[in-house]
């Protein structure tokens, strides 16, 4: 258990983490159960259900939830909760603090699953109660800060907190599982934020332009990259890879092994890839060549000018690494990505034969 500086109280139970108010507060959230603004709330949760929503409604979900508040010694009306697959003990705690006022961010990230980016084909309707719960893989946010705010600050903090979250999974290039783009989100990330009405102190804004709203930059941001290493292992160390950037445009360990490797076994494939794929010039010119892609993706260069850029790339890699030159064909983004997986696959060649 822990106390926060409002005299509220944080711990765990049944693989749940609970926050408990000592007094009334302010509470702005987008969970599924008991979500919305309240005032009348004796806390809030965030649960992990061993399994991860496989198959369940939003309907089963709600029970689920009023049970476990139940057990818990609350009232399912007077608790705002959260679900997700990632256990308590993976939750990160981080706070910040200028002057008088706290903010504290508590953070649990599963990315695995369905991390994807804003704007990707979606899987469901979402107007049916009793329709399936999407894939694993979420990001829950609670957000205490120890200042008065109004409501409408209170939602400007809701933006505040998800470009936080957005720009920690850029800064580790997450791909989307359902584009080549990168990641913004998961498809079922929740968040809370509580702001405390007793509190002397009233913040006026909680944007860029203010010192709370780079406090909760900050704290966010670092406590949603240490939620993700603590439950999927990732972090910038583990990024610094080829095959990790290569993944969103398609290219994987078995696409290469299947379609540009000759007379290998696996297990020299195997092999020789994890040498290259955290070798220091191939990371970097491989990134460049990706980023160049996404510029095209985002109408920022045309399909000539990526190409020339690519074709710059790929002539290094074929110098550096003694492999035949690659000439560029299919002048589109798909024929790009084929390129480039054959030139690996040229690369192991060279090295099996060797």
């Amino acid at each position: 258990m822990e106390n926060l500086s409002t005299g509220d109280t944080i711990y765990c139970q049944d693989d749940t983490i609970i926050v408990h108010f000592l007094a009334p507060r302010k509470v702005l959230s987008t969970a599924v159960y008991n979500g919305g603004y309240r005032e009348d709330l004796q806390g809030i949760l965030n649960h992990h259900s061993s399994g991860e929503n496989k198959g369940m409604t939003f309907e089963i979900y709600k029970q689920e939830m009023q049970g476990l508040i139940t057990k818990l010694g609350y009232n399912p009306a007077l608790m705002s909760a959260m679900g997700t697959g990632v256990p308590m003990k993976n939750a990160v705690v981080e706070k910040e603090k200028y002057k008088d006022v706290t903010v504290t961010a508590i953070v649990t990230a599963g990315i695995a699953g369905n991390s994807g980016r804003i704007g990707d084909p979606a899987n469901f309707d979402g107007f049916s109660k009793k329709e399936i719960m999407p894939a694993p893989g979420t990001i829950n946010i609670i957000l205490l800060i120890d200042a008065d705010m109004n409501d409408g600050v209170m939602a400007r903090s809701l933006v505040t907190v998800t470009e936080a979250k957005t720009a920690a999974l850029q800064e580790l290039v997450i791909g989307s599982k359902y584009s080549s783009g990168l990641a913004t989100g998961t498809g079922t990330d929740q968040m809370i934020i509580i702001a405390n009405p007793q509190s002397e102190v009233v913040v006026q804004d909680t944007g860029k332009h203010n010192k709370i709203g780079e406090l909760i930059g900050r704290v966010v941001k670092k406590a949603v990259k240490l939620a993700i290493f603590k439950h999927n292992g990732i972090d910038e160390k583990v990024q610094h890879s080829f095959l990790r950037r290569a993944e969103r445009f398609s290219i994987t360990k078995e696409s290469i092994f299947h379609n540009s490797v000759k007379k290998l076994s696996r297990p020299n494939f195997d092999s020789i890839l994890n040498k290259i794929d955290q070798d220091d010039f191939f990371v970097v010119e491989t990134s460049l060549y990706f980023y160049l892609l996404d510029q095209y993706s985002w109408n920022l260069l045309g399909i000539e000018e990526v190409r020339i850029g690519c074709e710059g790339i790929l002539n290094n890699l074929s110098q550096h690494y003694g492999v035949p030159k690659e000439k560029v064909g299919d002048r589109s983004k798909e024929g790009l990505v084929l390129l480039l997986e054959k030139l690996v696959g040229n690369v192991i060649n060279m090295r099996g034969a060797s």
